[in-house]
């Protein structure tokens, strides 16, 4: 996901997207701004 480390409102959608749907998702770093999740 880029700009989830960079942009608040891609951080705040991914979390409440995840949240509605009861999904654990585990965010892990590729940059700065960027990210990959594993959801379980």
């Amino acid at each position: 996901v880029d700009d989830f480390g960079y942009w608040a409102g891609c951080r705040k959608a991914m979390e409440d997207f995840a949240q509605a749907r009861g999904l654990d998702m585990h965010v892990n770093a590729i940059d700065e701004t960027g990210v990959w999740f594993a959801v379980s």
